[in-house]
């Protein structure tokens, strides 16, 4: 490898990890002014309702609403501690989550592709501005 090709590879790093981190105040900036935003809405409810104990209300259409709870029994368990928390405070740690969830698995990629290409860091990061 080249002195130019690495330092091609280390600017690649250092934008795509500073495009990454920015991500994180644009989007919450973005997802605090809606309240239409993704299923959060969907598993909310269903957590307190989980939560309240009144799970039959959770897949029934004519109490739930528009937009019941479509998603597997086990998965409540994932959320219902979101219940515990008021509507905006839940959808940030929901956010929050969701965000390191996504950092993660940028490292697992790294780490996977490092196996197969000493030089590969540059591809996880890039792969993660997508």
């Amino acid at each position: 490898m080249t002195a130019m090709e690495k330092h091609l590879k280390t600017w690649i790093i250092r934008v795509c990890i500073f495009g990454i981190l920015a991500l994180l105040p644009i989007y919450w900036i973005q997802l605090s002014n809606r309240t239409d935003t993704s299923d959060f809405n969907v598993y909310y409810e269903a957590a307190t309702r989980f939560h309240s104990g009144a799970i039959e209300s959770i897949f029934d259409w004519k109490q739930a609403g528009s937009t019941p709870f479509r998603y597997i029994p086990p998965a409540l368990l994932l959320i219902e501690p979101l219940a515990r928390f008021e509507f905006h405070r839940a959808r940030l740690l929901w956010f929050l989550t969701q965000y390191l969830c996504f950092v993660a698995g940028l490292g697992v990629l790294a780490l996977t592709v490092r196996h197969i290409r000493r030089d590969a860091l540059w591809m996880a990061c890039f792969a993660g501005l997508f």
